[in-house]
Parts: structure tokens; sequence; C-alpha cells
């Protein structure tokens, strides 16, 4: 419940039940938009494996990007119904 609440605060997104698919994910996608995740959820934004950079400074790149790959998860596993939550098989990953 308090995940709940939290999310609602942060995103405005309700949990997603099975029904207004559309809707639900139209508002999901304007989460993602606001806080950077957009281009990781949809598939446009790779992980930087090659840097004209040093070693170093592609190694923070990876790790803010993996960063961010983790909090769109959270968002998304959040935002569903436990029921839903259930059968996706997100909680599996997080294992």
């Amino acid at each position: 419940m308090a995940a709940q609440a939290a999310l609602g605060v942060i995103t405005g997104l309700e949990k997603f039940n099975g029904d207004g698919y559309h809707l639900w994910s139209s508002k999901a996608k304007m989460v993602f938009i606001a806080h950077d995740m957009w281009g990781i959820v949809s598939g446009e934004e790779k992980r930087p494996s090659v840097s004209g950079s040093s070693e170093a400074e592609l190694t923070q790149a990876q790790k803010i990007y993996d960063q961010r790959a983790m909090r769109a998860l959270s968002t998304i596993a959040l935002s569903l119904s436990d029921a839903i939550f259930i059968s996706s098989g997100v909680g599996a990953m997080s294992e």
C-alpha cells in the first residue's frame, strides 16, 4: 500500500489491473518521458558499449544507463496490480 501511495505521488500513474490498457500505457509513457526513461523503455536507447572517451567515462555512462533502466523497471513493476505483477514474471526478474 505504501508503494502504491508513493508511486501515485511521484508519477500520478494508477496501478494497471488489466482494464483500460491503452489509457494506462499512454499515461505510463508520459511518466517515462518526464523522467528521462522513455528511450530505454522503448528500446531506442541502448546501453553504451563503445565510446571515444576513456574507459572510466564509458563505465560511468554504463552505470548511469543501468540505474535509469532499473528505475524504469521498478516504475513498471510498482504500477501493476498484484495479479498482473505475478503473472508478468517481473518479480522473478528482480531475484
